[in-house]
């Protein structure tokens, strides 16, 4: 293979700013892997918080990123479900495997062949680069044993189900994600949103949308559910903290079934809750690469429902730079807050 020169965009050290694009190594596949060109990356709020706030000990320099779409332009000799030239978006684990090879905000990117997309002819770069990690992190919380436990979705056989599950945080990324997975799982689904976002939550599957900004939104959820005969099965927190997770615990206080179980992107600072019965469990996208969801999500459904149309990419891209040099603008914009759309730089 002809030498390859590859470019990153570095956190030099705890709190660095800005991003130093400079030479990275190539980063040649390990068996389960493949490298990645990349074509656009898509910007979390993970990433403004390694930066500003050094959330996790990290090895420095280092490569930040979750989110990749791009060509395949190599793959590991135990890999045999992607080839060079095949399209994909993948979730880069950068984090938790701590390796710079894995961090998405480079040229060429080595991930888990196993948390790879394939991607349509008729879905571009930019789109796709939304899915991977909140569809990963949304699919921790939903499938595994220990969460939600939902069954798993079948491309275009959804089988309606017995379960209502309240997903607080409807527009955002892992929540948008988390509404439709649940959909194709069979589930009905409640969901939170600011009021100018309702339509957009309707829109990914949602049964019923409540206003999170309302000071009354848990006796509305309540209310709502009482209404309609059912009992909450679970929720599915995309949001996180004190507040979200006491409202949530109210909920399935009052009208959830004997079963039903919290998972929350971010538990705050509660450890106990008065009168709590129920468990909550905080999510963690990575852990699909160790069972069997991560292949029943991204091999398996994903793929067929994005040429479908089942499943969007959503929320939608927000490109706001080009060039590994746009990427501190990138978290800079995503540090600001979105809602119901998705920052993506090209490269």
């Amino acid at each position: 293979m002809a030498i390859i020169r590859n470019r990153a965009a570095y956190i030099v050290a705890a709190k660095a700013t800005p991003f130093q694009v400079r030479e990275a190594p190539y980063p040649s596949p390990l068996p389960h892997e493949i490298v990645i060109k990349a074509r656009a990356v898509a910007i979390n709020p993970v990433d403004w918080k390694l930066q500003y706030l050094a959330i996790f000990n990290l090895k420095y320099p280092h490569i930040l990123g979750e989110d990749v779409a791009g060509d395949v332009v190599e793959v590991g000799s135990a890999v045999d479900t992607i080839k060079v030239g095949d399209r994909v978006s993948a979730y880069a684990e950068g984090i938790p495997t701590r390796d710079p090879r894995n961090g998405a905000f480079q040229l060429y990117v080595a991930v888990s062949a196993l948390m790879a997309i394939k991607i349509p002819a008729s879905l571009s770069f930019t789109a796709a680069s939304v899915i991977p990690l909140g569809a990963a992190t949304a699919a921790a919380g939903l499938f595994q044993e220990t969460y939600l436990h939902l069954p798993l979705p079948v491309p275009n056989a959804t089988a309606p189900i017995d379960y209502v599950l309240l997903v607080w945080g409807g527009s955002s990324s892992v929540g948008s994600n988390a509404i439709q997975l649940a959909v194709a799982s069979g589930a009905r689904v409640a969901t939170t949103a600011s009021a100018r976002n309702f339509g957009y939550a309707k829109g990914l599957g949602a049964e019923w949308v409540f206003d999170y900004n309302s000071p009354k939104v848990v006796d509305e959820i309540i209310a709502a559910v009482k209404k309609a005969d059912v009992r909450v099965g679970g929720v599915y927190d995309a949001i996180g903290g004190d507040a979200v997770i006491e409202a949530c615990v109210d909920i399935v206080n009052t009208v959830g079934t004997h079963e039903a179980t919290i998972a929350t992107v971010d538990p705050g600072r509660n450890t106990v809750l008065d009168g709590i019965f129920r468990l909550w469990f905080t999510v963690a996208a990575s852990d699909i690469g160790k069972n069997g969801v991560g292949r029943a999500i991204f091999h398996d459904f994903l793929p067929k429902a994005l040429e479908t149309g089942q499943f969007l990419p959503k929320p939608d891209a927000w490109v706001v730079a080009e060039g590994l040099e746009g990427i501190q603008k990138g978290v800079d914009e995503n540090r600001k807050g979105v809602s119901a759309k998705k920052v993506v730089v090209t490269l």
